[in-house]
């Protein structure tokens, strides 16, 4: 399975008041967009927390909800109370984009809530609990937040709470 919904391209490109529901593989995934905006979009994977918390490493997009969104060279990001819970890879992958977080939550999300590799990132307001580690051996660390790759990264009334492995790894 691909993604629920891929948008590519330079053009500019808004969702909102948008659930979307993923069983297997990628919620949202967006690649070179000169601006994306989510805006009170939840995307939810639809496998329970325990099963998810099971699932043998590596995972498998054909049968576990893995990434709710991944952006990939987005010139500008900005989401607006964005909910991603569910998925056992990672809730929020931000690869070398330059992203604007106002409100939100990524909670109930396997391994890593939010990983920003590069890029620019500014958060406002969100939530990022209850992301629990895996419970086998040999899987990858889990992080509420990760930042990687020399990210610029401003974090303002930003809540990590109850995560497995660490709240924020850098």
């Amino acid at each position: 399975r691909g993604a629920a919904v891929v948008i590519s391209g330079n053009g500019e490109v808004i969702l909102e008041d948008l659930t979307i529901e993923v069983q297997a593989g990628i919620g949202v995934a967006a690649e070179g967009l000169r601006k994306l905006t989510l805006a009170r979009v939840r995307i939810r994977g639809k496998q329970a927390l325990s099963a998810l918390m099971s699932k043998r490493y590596p995972l498998q997009a054909i049968d576990t909800p893995l990434i709710g969104v991944v952006a990939d060279r987005v010139g500008n990001l900005q989401t607006t109370d964005l909910e991603v819970r569910g998925f056992a890879g990672f809730g929020v992958l931000l690869h070398e984009s330059y992203v604007q977080v106002t409100g939100g939550q990524f909670n109930n999300n396997v391994g890593v809530a939010m990983l920003v590799h590069g890029g620019e990132a500014t958060v406002d307001g969100l939530s990022i609990a209850d992301n629990p580690a895996s419970r086998l051996i040999l899987s990858p660390p889990a992080a509420g937040l990760l930042l990687s790759g020399g990210v610029t990264f401003r974090g303002d009334d930003l809540v990590l709470r109850r995560n497995g492995g660490a709240g924020l790894l850098q």
